[in-house]
């Protein structure tokens, strides 16, 4: 498994904005991060692998990390220099008393260009020249630290994620935007069917897309149409009519088995999905038979 760096020994009591250039020597060990980590390629070229695939990355060249993402480099050429950024998501999503700072209509677009950015992008040359100068600027406040410093890294890392995301849109409108973040919820979807008689979490289904609770949250339901409790609810009271029909097994260890460890519990929500209750239902399904 992948050594996963956290936000904690990251950036300890300080301004959760990390800065830094990296030359020449990068991690060649597989890790990943519980924050959001950019990294703009000055100079030079290297192999960066993302979840056991390999992209080509040279001078230019962009990549955007998720949270959780595994990933690490490898064939980099003496000059590589890379400048850095290092984030929570949460700075961006949620003020202190955890409500949401920027319209889900602006959050989408960043997702989106995030997920589609994330192993190697090229970005237009225009973005190019503000990408560098925003990165610079970033570097310079960093390492001042001068007075509101803190103000100015936050403005500049929302100039540079509106660049990206207005180059993604220029050079990707023709593209369905939904399929860039449409293949993360599915990964959580593979999860979610492959653990659905256990607890599930959400913070684990939005670790298996490789997004946060609060994007995966929004993603998820207007791909699937559901909420994450909603999707998990159908989907366990679906295995279970399967095998209400299908076996001799009492409709308590069904419901265990499907994920309910209340039979109360299983009794009410069965019955508000196909209104009637487990026994119900089975009863209908004997008598259907005979009649055939």
């Amino acid at each position: 498994m992948s050594k996963i760096l956290k936000i904690k020994d990251v950036f300890k009591e300080e301004f959760p904005i990390r800065m830094y250039k990296v030359s020449p020597k990068l991690p060649d060990r597989e890790h990943a991060h519980e924050y959001m980590q950019i990294w703009y390629l000055v100079q030079g070229s290297c192999t960066h692998i993302v979840e056991n695939v390999k992209h080509k990355l040279n001078t230019k060249n962009l990549l955007v990390i998720p949270p959780f993402v595994s990933h690490r480099f490898e064939g980099q050429t003496d000059d590589v220099i890379f400048i850095g950024c290092e984030f929570p998501l949460v700075l961006i999503t949620e003020d202190k008393n955890n409500k949401s700072v920027l319209d889900f209509t602006y959050l989408e677009v960043f997702e989106t260009a995030i997920l589609r950015t994330r192993p190697c992008y090229v970005p237009s040359v225009q973005c190019q020249l503000q990408i560098e100068h925003t990165l610079e600027n970033m570097l310079t406040e960093f390492n001042g630290k001068e007075k509101y410093y803190e103000i100015c890294l936050k403005a500049d890392l929302l100039k540079l994620l509106t660049c990206i995301a207005r180059d993604y849109e220029v050079n990707y409108k023709n593209e369905k935007i939904t399929e860039s973040y449409k293949e993360c919820i599915e990964a959580s979807l593979s999860y979610i069917d492959e653990n659905f008689s256990k607890k599930i979490y959400i913070e684990d289904a939005a670790k298996a897309a490789s997004m946060s609770e609060s994007y995966f949250s929004y993603f998820f339901k207007k791909v699937t149409g559901q909420t994450f409790v909603e999707y998990i609810s159908k989907l366990r009271i679906k295995k279970a009519k399967e095998m209400l029909k299908h076996t001799s097994m009492s409709v308590s260890e069904i419901g265990y088995e499907v994920g309910f460890n209340d039979s109360a519990y299983f009794n009410r929500v069965f019955k508000k999905e196909e209104s009637c209750t487990p026994t119900g239902y089975r009863k209908k399904l004997e008598k259907s038979t005979k009649n055939l």
